[in-house]
C-alpha cells in the first residue's frame, strides 16, 4: 500500500526532530514504530487499562480522542 501524506511546515519540522531524536533512517521507520505503539495503546484502552507515566512524585495519564474512543467501543 502506498499512502501520500502532505504534512503542513510545522509537522514537517516535527517529524524531523523526532527522527532525530529516535535514529530513524526513513519516515517508513517512524511511522512503522508509532503505529506499532498506537496499536499497543489502542489494545490497553480496550482492555480497559490506561496509559501512564510516573517519575515516582506523580502520575500522568495519556489522554488521546484515539484511545477514548478505542475504550468505548468495548463497552457497547
Amino acid at each position: 500500500m502506498r499512502i501520500q501524506v502532505h504534512f503542513e511546515p510545522h509537522y514537517q519540522a516535527r517529524i524531523a526532530a523526532l527522527m532525530r531524536e529516535c535514529g530513524s533512517q526513513t519516515y517508513k521507520e517512524l511511522f512503522n514504530d508509532a503505529l506499532t505503539l498506537l496499536q499497543w495503546a489502542v489494545c490497553e484502552a480496550k482492555a480497559g487499562r490506561h496509559i501512564v507515566t510516573s517519575d515516582n512524585q506523580r502520575e500522568v495519564r495519556l489522554v488521546m480522542p484515539i484511545l477514548m474512543a478505542a475504550a468505548s467501543q468495548t463497552h457497547i
